[in-house]
């Protein structure tokens, strides 16, 4: 395991463009360390085999490998980025796939995690679930964006070109459920679901910024609201959907 600085993992392409900046760095560094969290929370150990599902060039994989020691796997729709991927070494194995019908056994991995995918152009989110709940022995994480989240200008350029993606935007309350709701999970057991919810100010606010001032003082405005204990707080019928985004994780035992 190695632990090298953020900056060596922009490397041109997709990566330099989205966290090739100080603010685009601590994006990196926040997600991939909920990540992390999440799959701790599940269990996971050094030497697991760990799928990126959506994992475009796999930025998260290298970031997640280096520092907890998973065999990560990178898996997308997209063979260009995932041949970047595999030109900067960033997984294990590459795997171009559909995420509604994976090419995987059951249970052929213990993890998988589906970082900033199911708010874009997914046919079925419940089915993409499903799937990663068949291939991942012991556990999955997916994140999502809230109805909160600014990003609703994406569903609205949608409709004038269809090349820009169409977030699908969801409350706690679809994946969760409530009362006799179904939501995504209902079907899973609440005591292994771990939810956090993050980013009050959006990433388009400070992705592009170098000022550790100005970096520094949104990292403390989006700590501050940063929301944990999801089910805790159904048991309350308190679901707290001002922050961008909700990530959830599912302990399958």
């Amino acid at each position: 395991m190695t632990d090298k600085g953020l900056a060596d993992y922009a490397q041109g392409d997709y990566s330099e463009r989205r966290y090739g900046k100080l603010g685009g760095r601590k994006i990196l560094e926040r997600e991939s360390e909920t990540y992390r969290k999440l799959l701790k929370h599940m269990g996971a150990e050094e030497g697991d085999r760990v799928l990126e599902l959506g994992s475009n060039d796999a930025l998260k994989s290298q970031y997640i490998g280096d520092r907890d020691g998973y065999k990560m796997e990178a898996a997308d729709a997209e063979k260009e980025a995932l041949e970047i991927a595999e030109e900067h070494d960033r997984a294990e194995a590459y795997h171009e796939v559909d995420a509604h019908d994976l090419p995987f056994d059951d249970n052929s991995f213990d993890y998988i995690i589906i970082p900033r995918m199911l708010h874009l152009d997914v046919i079925d989110e419940e089915t993409v679930l499903e799937e990663a709940s068949r291939v991942a022995e012991k556990g999955f994480a997916f994140d999502v964006f809230s109805k909160s989240s600014l990003r609703i200008y994406n569903s609205f350029m949608h409709k004038f070109d269809s090349n820009m993606p169409k977030s699908n935007l969801v409350t706690k309350k679809q994946i969760l459920g409530k009362g006799s709701r179904p939501g995504w999970l209902s079907e899973y057991e609440e005591d292994g679901i771990k939810m956090i919810t993050d980013f009050l100010i959006p990433f388009g606010a400070f992705k592009g910024f170098d000022s550790k001032i100005y970096v520094g003082s949104v990292e403390k405005v989006n700590n501050f609201f940063r929301w944990e204990s999801a089910e805790t707080l159904k048991k309350k019928g308190v679901f707290p959907d001002f922050n961008s985004v909700i990530y959830t994780a599912v302990k399958q035992e």
